[in-house]
């Protein structure tokens, strides 16, 4: 009957439960509980853990550590009064096991009500309670259910409970009866057959969150970040318990804001191919799988399924591999934990608008023409001559190069390892008498050292950095060997795709700092690279687009 623990989307399931149960002209109840966490009494939770043999010995002793002494709130008034207020009752909300705790006292009011009317439907989430029962025992089971409540501590707040049946002659005399007509919300949800309410209530929270991001002043990179974590989960819990002809404005309305806004970011429309790719914009497209969502939730709730199917909200149909290569993005998150990993506005909002395949209004100038003779007509073509072409741009592929390579060398010092920028100490070593060394020295034990190389997609994305992290193992790696160090490539594509040898020089270096710093090592060093890249990429554009070489 609890559906907050181990059920996938429990919420909406009980949403189209209740819907299905309604229309078939059973009455749905809704109890609402007054502060319920707060009082719920520790002394039963206790005799719950101690009662049943399946409870693990050790959450009983967690619960006794956590909650026989009283919990103190401490409250800091003015004049540097200080007071104290001690709770004896109650769980903690945030306590990683006070939910598993609240569920087992809300176990027993599910079960007492139902030992008393057998042939009713309860769902719970957390200390929501849902009931569906035949509309003439409805009162009855209201009353009940207040008295089993009180009993077991929670306080059952009737005025704000209500019950809604689809008999136009239902009336209650314990809960406020909504009718059909009226709107009748339920853990985010609307059942009745009046959504207009519901609605209205859904579009001003778009247009109220569009409306007030507009009027912050953030970095361009912090603004996109926001963008794409709220695009993803506003929606996907209306679409999935609205049915599809109510939601579809709703839907339409958000989906013209995250174009609009995310427009007004990079200073360029975005092709509709581009804005729901997952290596473009990658903004889930609700307006087209809203009857799917809504189907797939709905199916899922009424079979009691273990999975909801899942819909497929971004594509991945971008065909050319320089538009596929560009899956490793961690740019497009905005981070200050290394000099690296962020980029002034302006180059941001470039390196966004080459991800989207066009380039911002202020410095879009087409046709462009190449020093070496290339006509670009496009937006597209510009951005690729320009990062194959060094003469397109006096930013070239040696510039994209020493940013990353510092980028990297940046990171690793920040955790405490030492590096040395283009040793020299492997000069008489190589077979060729030419002038040769790598980029990067970590001092290490055994030493690592590394080679950085950035090269254009080919037909297939990593092909080309794969074949580039062998030639430069063969070129470095028995110099290296002579000394005792170990060599070990790092080749990337211009768009960002990682070869592995480049996580396999991230991961030999982690060994070398802290494990308890492992994850933070590895979000900076990625984003380093990834946001030095982007920038550079950026960068290498913006200085060709600013020239007067134009067509």
């Amino acid at each position: 009957m609890q559906y907050a623990i181990d059920v996938e989307n429990g919420a909406a399931r009980i949403v189209h439960l209740a819907r299905d149960r309604l229309s078939a002209g059973k009455a749905i109840l809704r109890i609402d509980s007054s502060n319920a966490f707060n009082v719920a009494q520790r002394a039963i939770i206790r005799r719950l853990l101690e009662a049943h043999d399946r409870f693990d010995p050790d959450i009983l002793r967690y619960f006794m550590t956590m909650y026989a002494p009283a919990a103190e709130l401490c409250v800091y008034g003015p004049d540097g009064r200080v007071e104290y207020i001690r709770s004896d009752e109650g769980v903690r909300q945030g306590d990683a096991f006070s939910a598993y705790f609240f569920c087992l006292l809300m176990d027993v009011v599910c079960k007492d009500i139902r030992q008393l009317f057998p042939g009713i439907e309860i769902w719970c989430y957390m200390d929501d309670l849902t009931i569906a029962c035949d509309p003439l025992i409805a009162d009855n089971v209201a009353a009940e259910t207040e008295r089993i409540m009180n009993l077991l501590g929670f306080h059952a707040n009737m005025a704000k409970s209500a019950c809604i049946c689809n008999d136009p002659t239902f009336s209650a005399s314990v809960l406020p009866t909504r009718r059909m007509s009226q709107s009748f919300e339920m853990l985010g949800g609307n059942i009745s057959a009046n959504h207009d309410e519901y609605c209205h209530d859904q579009l001003q929270r778009i247009e109220s969150f569009f409306d007030l991001f507009n009027k912050c002043d953030l970095h361009t990179q912090l603004k996109w970040t926001i963008l794409r974590l709220c695009g993803f989960p506003r929606l996907i819990f209306f679409a999935s318990v609205t049915p599809t002809d109510i939601s579809a404005s709703v839907l339409q309305t958000f989906a013209t804001r995250v174009r609009h806004l995310a427009e007004d970011i990079i200073n360029a429309p975005i092709a509709d191919e581009y804005l729901h790719d997952v290596n473009a914009a990658g903004f889930p497209d609700y307006v087209s799988h809203a009857a799917e969502i809504f189907d797939n939730a709905r199916t899922a709730s009424l079979s009691r399924a273990t999975k909801v199917t899942e819909v497929k909200l971004v594509t991945n149909s971008l065909t050319s591999a320089s538009l596929m290569s560009q899956y490793s993005a961690h740019y497009l998150f905005y981070s200050r934990d290394t000099a690296a990993s962020h980029m002034p506005d302006h180059v941001f909002q470039m390196a966004l608008a080459i991800r989207m395949r066009t380039l911002p209004l202020r410095v879009s100038s087409l046709p462009k023409k190449c020093k070496c003779g290339a006509l670009c007509r496009d937006a597209g073509e510009v951005i690729e001559h320009c990062l194959r072409c060094d003469r397109m741009s006096y930013y070239t592929h040696t510039s994209r190069h020493n940013d990353v390579r510092d980028a990297i060398a940046s990171v690793v010092r920040s955790y405490g390892i030492s590096v040395s920028s283009e040793p020299k100490f492997y000069s008489g070593f190589y077979d060729s008498t030419s002038e040769r060394r790598p980029d990067l020295t970590f001092h290490t034990y055994p030493k690592i050292t590394t080679d950085v190389t950035i090269v254009a997609t080919g037909e297939k994305v990593g092909d080309a950095a794969r074949e580039a992290a062998i030639k430069k193992n063969e070129l470095h790696s028995s110099a290296v060997m002579k000394l005792g160090h170990i060599f070990m490539p790092f080749a990337m594509e211009v768009h960002g795709h990682l070869d592995s040898s480049c996580i396999d020089l991230m991961n030999a270096l982690r060994r070398y700092v802290p494990d308890y710093r492992w994850q933070a090592f590895t979000f900076d060093f990625l984003h380093a690279v990834s946001s030095s890249l982007a920038a550079a990429r950026a960068m290498s554009v913006l200085i060709a687009m600013s020239s007067t070489n134009a067509s």
